[in-house]
């Protein structure tokens, strides 16, 4: 059957793809498995920004992995959880991120760290914490302690939805993909003025 006209801009909105999870795999001798009560721990000072990482990550877990997780406000409450934070919350913990963007994951038995330079930082991290699991097809992760950081910027993209458009959806998705900036065309009109 041949594609309703526009019918692309569907895929292009969906980020997360629905059950990514192969239930008939196990996880690895020393894996971190994120389950069902999991929390997704982010500071009081939310930012709109970070709650919507917080958010995705959250909508990430449903959809993706078929786990529920809990959004918590404020400081680790109790086990298991993901807490997202940056460097000037968590100075111990962001030491070594330099650049805008850059961000440490440290994944232990009950506790995943996503500490960004900034919260831009901690979106990227919350994306790579996406990939790493749908390369897996499960919510698995191995003890890890990495500091990431983006080789250029600014990454630029046009429009894959339409000239100019960018819905809330493709924005979103061209973020998962690591761009920080799109590309819009500008028409210029030149004006003669006679002396």
């Amino acid at each position: 059957m041949p594609e309703r006209n526009f019918q692309f801009r569907q895929r292009l909105n969906t980020v997360h793809l629905p059950d990514r999870r192969d239930p008939k795999l196990l996880p690895d001798a020393g894996d971190t498995v994120v389950a069902d009560g999991w929390r997704i721990v982010f500071s009081t000072n939310r930012t709109e920004y970070l709650t919507g990482v917080a958010q995705d990550l959250q909508d990430y877990f449903f959809t993706s992995m078929q786990v529920s997780t809990l959004l918590t406000r404020g400081q680790k409450t109790g086990l298991p959880a993901i807490l997202l934070t940056t460097k000037d919350e968590t100075p111990h913990l962001g030491e070594g991120l330099t650049k805008p963007r850059s961000y440490r994951i440290i994944v232990e038995p009950d506790v995943i760290t996503v500490c960004g330079f900034d919260e831009r930082g901690v979106g990227q991290g919350c994306y790579y914490l996406e990939d790493l699991m749908n390369l897996r097809e499960g919510p698995f992760l191995p003890e890890m302690d990495v500091v990431r950081a983006p080789i250029f910027s600014p990454r630029m993209i046009h429009s894959g939805w339409g000239i100019d458009q960018f819905p809330d959806q493709h924005l979103n998705a061209i973020a998962h993909a690591g761009m920080d900036a799109v590309l819009v065309f500008v028409a210029s009109t030149s004006i003669s003025t006679a002396t």
